[in-house]
């Protein structure tokens, strides 16, 4: 499968400055990576932006002292879009999030119920698909969104995280999406291949891949119970995928998303490209994952006995604030892409 190249995109870009320029557009409102394309297959299109950003904030550069992520680990992720960070929290303080999440589940099912399981504002739990207790049955979490403003306020803050984050988008940042998955035992529904950027850019109008995903590991991630897959390398190719965004597409892709997925040839050249590789980001309670924006990546089911639960939250460069969808008719709710200013303004990082 064929590449626009960084020499094609400048063309492209050109182009785009001179017809935004005739109608008198605005050169930020140019979409540098289009998808959700009429087009008969995906499009693939090499990166023009960096993995690890230059420092563009005072904050930044205090922050530097404390180098949270070693040369090393810049490098990894830099080089393969992702780094395993060993240790981050302790298995205690891992074993205290597990418990509040537990209760937050309790109370928050009881009050998902009255809505019939839909994922609306007032309702922030998304269950597993054909498990949300409809039938009688017991119901299934399967995420709880926004954290970062309810349960987990205090983790989100943590310099551990937030100055991470900074030192690799080299600004300061805010958090533009948290949820906690769950991969319940036996029946935890996996998520096909995907780039989360580009349901961002596409449906949120996060203007640029100036984003990195942080995953605290509540229990164990082995392969057998669904750990997370990604492709190395892959964050270095924007994949333009076929197929326009239908109204409140969000409602179903946060269950079983197909609009914004590569096809099957398209995931077999990127691993093809990264020389066969697939990688499991596998780790013990306090671990912590980061991946870049742009990072192909999903999970399987799981089927073992060993469930697994995690926190997720997306750390934007406020830099990089979100304007109108590039590719979808509306925009998703706040519960789902922050969008308040003020939940937009930088996270002063706290020290533990």
């Amino acid at each position: 499968m064929d590449t626009v190249t960084r020499s094609e995109r400048d063309h492209m870009d050109s182009f785009a400055v001179a017809e935004a320029g005739a109608i008198g557009d605005s050169i930020e409102a140019i979409d540098r990576y289009p998808t959700r394309l009429q087009a008969p297959r995906d499009v693939l299109m090499e990166r023009t932006d960096p993995v690890v950003w230059p420092a563009r904030s005072e904050a930044v550069e205090r922050t530097k002292s404390r180098q949270m992520l070693s040369h090393e680990e810049v490098e990894h992720f830099n080089r393969n879009g992702y780094v395993v960070r060993r240790g981050v929290f302790s298995a205690k303080e891992a074993a205290s999030m597990r418990g509040d999440l537990s209760a937050a589940c309790k109370r928050l099912v009881d009050e998902a119920k009255k809505c019939n399981g839909a994922v609306t504002e007032k309702n922030r739990v998304a269950f597993e698909k054909d498990r949300d207790g409809s039938d009688g049955s017991q119901p299934l979490v399967r995420s709880i969104f926004e954290v970062h403003k309810h349960e987990m306020k205090d983790v989100y803050r943590d310099a551990r995280l937030v100055e991470a984050a900074m030192q690799l988008l080299g600004d300061d940042v805010y958090v533009h999406q948290s949820r906690a998955n769950m991969q319940p035992p036996f029946v935890g529904s996996g998520f096909y291949w995907h780039s989360d950027f580009e349901t961002w850019h596409a449906e949120d109008g996060m203007p640029l891949p100036r984003a990195v995903s942080c995953v605290v590991m509540l229990e164990r991630n082995e392969a057998y119970n669904s750990a997370l897959m990604v492709v190395p390398g892959s964050h270095r190719t924007f994949i333009g995928c076929a197929g326009e965004t239908p109204p409140a597409h969000w409602e179903e892709s946060l269950r079983t998303q197909k609009i914004g997925t590569p096809a099957p040839a398209t995931i077999a050249d990127m691993v093809e490209r990264s020389g066969g590789n697939i990688a499991y980001c596998t780790g013990e309670p306090g671990d912590v994952l980061m991946f870049d924006a742009n990072l192909l990546h999903g999970s399987h089911s799981n089927i073992s006995p060993m469930g697994r639960t995690n926190l997720f939250g997306v750390y934007n460069a406020v830099s990089n604030v979100l304007g109108e969808p590039y590719a979808a008719p509306s925009h998703r709710p706040e519960h789902i892409a922050v969008r308040k200013p003020h939940w937009q303004q930088p996270i002063q990082p706290v020290l533990k």
